[in-house]
């Protein structure tokens, strides 16, 4: 088995933007605004890539795993966080009990 760092993240790409928004999104959040602003914009004392990904193929030869889509993922995890009952009036969480 390889040793080292193993990457493992959900399938596809997307910016810290589109994250956000979709998150907001999938909250019913439709007011919140997200502005997209490059890494140079964030005056970070550290240098940061033009284009940065993980990687997981080192994960898929070791294991024969493949993570689903990330968009998929992050609306179960909103979903399982409770994330998506915000679109509810106040004290209600749309779960039973």
């Amino acid at each position: 088995m390889d040793t080292g760092t193993f990457h493992v993240v959900n399938q596809g790409v997307c910016t810290w933007h589109a994250f956000a928004r979709t998150i907001l999104e999938l909250s019913h959040r439709p007011g919140v605004r997200v502005d997209p602003i490059s890494s140079r914009e964030l005056n970070r004392d550290a240098l940061r890539p033009s284009y940065s990904v993980l990687h997981t193929q080192k994960f898929s030869r070791e294991t024969g795993m493949a993570l689903r889509q990330w968009p998929e993922a992050l609306k179960d995890y909103l979903r399982l966080a409770g994330e998506e009952d915000r679109s509810l009036p106040p004290g209600e969480t749309g779960r039973e009990g």
